[in-house]
């Protein structure tokens, strides 16, 4: 008897083994190519694949590591726990844990409009759930009256349909403002423009060509190294609005005024359009902090006219820049070109981009390049700066002595003293209706005649700034141990490069990773702590590169929190 009992319960056993490996066999789900999803005729998507696997590398950082417990959100972000394993390999789970543990997540930006101050973004959140229609329909009955009622309150609700596919509506009670869904098969799709949430269905349901079909993607990807948790790619037709959109936002009212106002826009946007391709950008984890890549995909003539005329010097030891050891170690950040001839880069510049113009924009170029190199370098028209920069330039800012939040120091090497100081001459005179000369400790200054900024030469090197500033470099410049053997430069983890540096920046991360925190302690019920500043302080600080490849431009940059503070920040506007 015992010899039977034994043997059923082997079959028993077997049995469930069996019945086990079925039902994981029925609820595997395979991921799908997400550009699949986004519309061709999009400016641009960013997709994230696990979100599981994203927050969990983003908890085991460095710096998530010493916050968290001090805001007391150390638990804040552990989904990545049993409940999303099981919901992932079973297929039990709520809805919000299936959704969140299988779920693929792609934001389609399918247009930017521009009214005066207001921008907004034609938006599509897209959901691939890997799960049944009713499934998704019965998620959005249930969570999307609870996203709208955050977002307005009091919504008015309003159903429609689109070429057979029910919509949901939720209206702001005045104004503008929608939240739009439907449902397709296992997708879930949110926009906030019925023209994007319309585009997202056709492309799921095969009526229109999706952004998987560009050429250039799989380039793109190449380019960025995309093996991250974060993938995002932009269209031809995206970088010129894009590049519009934040020539309007950076420089729309510092141009208000000027000889360049009304045309910065509309020529940088054509500009993009003759010369840029596409555009891409993917975050991964390596060492404890974050890298971001990114990629600007030229025109091939373009990448090669880029690279004739932006030269870098072959050999360049960051560690012994004579320019950065005039930075004092209380910079804030810190950037340094690496040109054999910045003057010859300058005018490279505007000969490749009027190549890639009409006759018409060509010469509005030309007038707003001119008035650009006056207003910014002191050129007067017909004048060149070829040799008289040497091969570096540093910028780095300090904080304020008045109402701004910082002052910038410009360190720039003479090739041409002569030539270098009739440039700055004339940028102090535009401040002014003259100048003045004083000397400091030996050392003559060219001051502005309201008196708030100079410049004076130290060695071979001009510096140009405030003038407290430059007098203050003058007498510390050859006591100060100096930025490169400070804490913020020799724990900066700068990204390996195997072609020479166009381009070095550093920057400290400590205010917009204690914003994060903010955000963090308020949603996760944590504390905000205001003795967490020696600890920001002490975060390594931002360093990116940027090299001029084959296909364009790259960039990339080490961060203990990369782009996160900006994508919080983000969220908790929108949520």
């Amino acid at each position: 008897m015992p010899f039977v009992t034994r043997n059923r319960i082997s079959i028993l056993f077997v049995i469930l083994l069996v019945a086990i490996g079925g039902w994981l066999f029925y609820q595997r789900f395979h991921r799908v190519a997400l550009e699949n999803y986004v519309p061709e005729s999009a400016l641009g998507y960013l997709e994230v694949n696990d979100l599981p696997q994203l927050l969990d590398h983003f908890v085991h950082t460095e710096a998530w590591q010493q916050l968290a417990p001090i805001y007391e959100v150390k638990n804040g972000l552990q989904y990545a726990g049993w409940a999303s394993w099981l919901g992932r390999w079973t297929g039990i789970g709520t809805k919000e844990t299936l959704l969140f543990s299988r779920g693929q997540f792609v934001v389609v930006v399918s247009g930017i409009e521009v009214r005066g101050d207001e921008v907004k973004p034609r938006i599509a959140l897209v959901m691939e759930t890997h799960g049944s229609n009713a499934s998704v329909k019965a998620l959005m009955s249930e969570r999307l009256p609870k996203l709208a009622e955050r977002a307005y309150r009091q919504p008015i609700q309003e159903n429609s349909e689109y070429a057979g596919t029910p919509i949901s509506i939720y209206r702001a009670p005045q104004g503008e403002r929608q939240i739009l869904s439907a449902a397709v098969g296992s997708t879930w799709i949110i926009a906030n423009d019925a023209e994007a949430l319309q585009s997202c269905i056709d492309v799921r349901q095969g009526r229109r060509a999706s952004m998987g079909e560009n050429n250039l993607l799989a380039l793109a990807k190449t380019e960025v190294k995309q093996s991250g948790d974060i993938f995002a790619f932009v269209s031809q037709s995206g970088a010129s609005r894009l590049s519009q959109f934040f020539t309007h936002l950076v420089l729309g009212k510092a141009l208000d005024g000027t000889p360049l106002a009304g045309l910065a826009e509309g020529l940088i946007g054509e500009i993009t359009q003759g010369t840029v391709e596409a555009m891409a950008y993917t975050t991964s984890f390596a060492d404890g902090g974050v890298q971001d890549r990114y990629a600007v995909l030229c025109k091939p003539e373009a990448a090669a006219s880029i690279r004739s005329a932006f030269r870098v010097p072959e050999k360049s030891e960051l560690e012994k820049s004579p320019a950065l050891s005039f930075v004092p170690p209380t910079a804030q950040e810190v950037t340094l070109v690496n040109l054999e001839d910045p003057g010859l880069a300058l005018d490279g510049a505007e000969r490749i981009v009027s190549a890639h113009l009409g006759a018409a924009q060509s010469f509005l170029f030309h007038k707003f390049f001119t008035s650009a190199r006056k207003t910014f370098l002191g050129l007067e028209p017909g004048e060149d700066a070829v040799g008289a920069v040497g091969t570096e330039v540093v910028r780095y800012s300090l904080p304020a002595l008045g109402e701004n939040k910082s002052d910038r120091v410009w360190v720039i090497a003479a090739r041409n003293r002569q030539k270098l100081s009739q440039m700055a001459t004339r940028l102090l005179q535009q401040q002014g209706a003259g100048i003045g000369r004083i000397a400091h400790q030996g050392i003559e200054l060219t001051v502005a005649r309201d008196g708030k900024r100079a410049f004076a030469f130290l060695g071979n090197y001009l510096v140009l700034s405030q003038t407290e500033h430059v007098r203050h470099l003058i007498e510390s410049h050859h006591k100060q141990s100096g930025w490169v053997k400070s804490e913020p430069f020799t724990t900066a983890r700068i990204p390996a490069q195997t072609t020479p540096s166009l381009m070095y920046n550093f920057s400290s991360i400590a205010e917009e990773t204690r914003k994060m925190m903010e955000i963090a302690a308020r949603r996760f019920k944590g504390k905000p702590q205001a003795d967490a500043t020696k600890v920001l302080d002490r975060l390594p600080w931002a360093a990116t590169v940027t090299l001029l490849t084959e296909h364009g431009i790259y960039r990339e940059a080490n961060s203990p929190v990369g782009s996160f503070p900006l994508a919080v920040a983000f969220i908790d506007t929108v949520f």
